[in-house]
């Protein structure tokens, strides 16, 4: 009798063992479940955001004139929601990772936007540069919950608001005299020299780390400033500048074969300054330069 009972006990625990680990099991596998749904459920997020932004770059990659996309305010734009960027850049290429997960080639774009950047909603417009003439699509990206800060002189005024840059995008203009630095702003001082910050003298802009790059034009002032840092931008600026060398080649073969069949016209000289090194002056020589060849009969390089 008291074997029976033993026996009989004994049986209970091992069900009651049972019970337990098929519930563990149980509990494991609907854990299991859950947490794959979940990652499913960001990964789907994940590639709607970034085929929003590629709908939106494929906008501004192709737009002939100055244009801003921002979501909610644009029919034309895809809204991304909360998110990510990563931004990658090397002299070859360059790509965005949305949000750690999906990565985007960006091809031959020339984007400016911080390496890191996060909001609840990203800002983007494009600016064709022309230097003077056509060269590329410039692509700008922010941060909607980011304030873009330049603090200018009583001289640089009227060189910012020649940028004509849209309002409803986050920059704002503070004069040198009105403005109070606080930690973690993002900020270029225009018109005067500020060792160890972002600044800009002349056609020179300068970095923290004092080393300087030449502003062909002035746009590179929002590029400076929404690049967050100078690897990224010296990256960008550098697959610019190759692309302006490939784009004036083209000309200057061009302008060769004119000189050959229009020997009354000065294509030599034009030539000569076609391959002259790229700044502010340089590109208003060459307009100057082309308006009076136009003017004199001879036949346009661009």
């Amino acid at each position: 009798m008291l074997s029976f009972r033993y026996r009989r006990g004994q049986g209970m625990q091992f069900n009651w063992i049972f019970v337990l680990i098929a519930g563990i099991f149980i509990l494991s596998f609907f854990a299991f479940f859950s947490f794959k749904y979940i990652e499913l459920k960001e990964h789907e997020k994940n590639v709607l955001s970034a085929y929003a932004f590629s709908q939106n770059m494929d906008i501004l990659s192709t737009s002939s004139s100055s244009f801003y996309c921002v979501p909610g305010k644009h029919p034309d734009c895809s809204f991304l929601g909360d998110v990510r960027l990563s931004y990658f850049c090397s002299e070859k290429s360059a790509s965005v990772r949305v949000n750690h997960d999906t990565s985007i080639s960006l091809g031959n774009a020339l984007v400016f936007m911080d390496a890191d950047l996060s909001g609840k909603l990203l800002g983007f417009f494009v600016e064709p540069l022309s230097l003077p003439y056509y060269v590329a699509n410039l692509i700008f990206i922010v941060s909607m919950d980011t304030e873009y800060i330049f603090v200018y002189d009583d001289h640089s005024y009227d060189r910012l608001v020649s940028l004509s840059l849209p309002s409803d995008l986050p920059f704002t203009f503070v004069s040198l005299s009105q403005y109070v630095p606080h930690s973690g702003d993002v900020v270029l001082y225009v018109g005067e020299s500020r060792p160890g910050d972002l600044f800009v003298l002349g056609d020179m802009l300068t970095f923290p780390s004092g080393k300087s790059y030449v502003l062909f034009d002035d746009i590179l002032l929002v590029a400076a400033l929404v690049s967050g840092d100078e690897e990224t931008f010296a990256c960008v600026y550098s697959r610019l500048r190759l692309h302006y060398e490939q784009v004036t080649q083209s000309y200057v073969a061009k302008t060769r074969l004119l000189q050959f069949y229009h020997t009354s016209c000065p294509y030599v000289s034009f030539k000569e300054l076609l391959q002259q090194p790229l700044t502010q002056t340089h590109v208003q020589q060459l307009l100057t330069s082309h308006e009076l060849l136009t003017s004199e009969g001879c036949t346009e390089v661009f």
